[in-house]
Formats: C-alpha cells, sequence, structure tokens
C-alpha cells in the first residue's frame, strides 16, 4: 500500500465511496456514520474491542492481525508545574462528567467510549503509548 496524506479524514470518504481509494484508516467518528448509510463497508474496527456502533466489525486482531491494535483517546493536559491542588479539581470534574450518561451517550453516538482514568494510571498510559510508538518508529528507522 502505499501512503496519501489528507487534510482530515472526512476527505476520504468520498474517495473511498467513489473508488478514488481502495482503502483508509478512519476514525470511528467520521466513519461510522458513512459505514451505516452504505457509502463504505468495514473490513475491521482497529481498537481492542469491537464497537458498539458496529458489533459485527471484527476487531483488527480478530481479523488476523494482533500487533496492529491502535486505540483513539483524548486526554486533558495541564501545563508543567500547575499546582496540584487544580489538578486535582480539574480531575474530579472530568471524572464526574464521564460518569453522566449524556456523555457516555454522546460519545457512543460518535463512535466512542468513555474510559476515564485518573491522574497517574493516565500518565502510564500515556507513557506506554509513547514508548509503543517510539519503538515502531525506531524499528522503522532501522529497517530502511
Amino acid at each position: 500500500m502505499e501512503s496519501i496524506y489528507y487534510k482530515g479524514a472526512p476527505p476520504m470518504i468520498p474517495d473511498m465511496a467513489g473508488g478514488l481509494l481502495a482503502v483508509g484508516m478512519i476514525p470511528g467518528t467520521v466513519a461510522i456514520p458513512a459505514i451505516q448509510g452504505g457509502r463504505i463497508k468495514a473490513l475491521a474496527i482497529t481498537g481492542d474491542k469491537r464497537a458498539s456502533a458496529l458489533p459485527d466489525v471484527p476487531t483488527i486482531a480478530e481479523a488476523g492481525y494482533p500487533n496492529a491494535t491502535v486505540v483513539s483517546w483524548y486526554g486533558l493536559h495541564v501545563r508543567k508545574g500547575t499546582p496540584q491542588p487544580i489538578i486535582d479539581r480539574l480531575a474530579q470534574a472530568l471524572e464526574k462528567a464521564c460518569a453522566s450518561e449524556a456523555v457516555k451517550k454522546s460519545l457512543e453516538a460518535a463512535g466512542g467510549e468513555e474510559a476515564y482514568q485518573d491522574t497517574p494510571a493516565f500518565a502510564a498510559f500515556v507513557q506506554k503509548e509513547s514508548d509503543r510508538w517510539l519503538g515502531l518508529l525506531k524499528a522503522r528507522e532501522a529497517a530502511k
């Protein structure tokens, strides 16, 4: 496959639907409406579990590529040196919002899901993701 860079995922949908692109990796928030509308077909979900909006679509691991699992995530970050009481207050507000049924439903409707992590767990997650991607980049450079 050859990489074709787009300015975001939405412009990929018409190109895939029209046959200009044979395959693409698109975030669920953009892809799910096009899949449900029959404009494009989903081959696999890159996450570690099936999407609730597309329960019949296998994960990339189930499709035979266990090392290709990739999850999209969002996190709230603050500037280094932010006082701990402010970090704690933000974390508590975020945890409360993520526990809300309205937030959960909104995320699910967009093809996502709530996965709140407290500050230490999120920091460990970000470090693990950083290490993973840095290792892949180094392996790619070594293979050149």
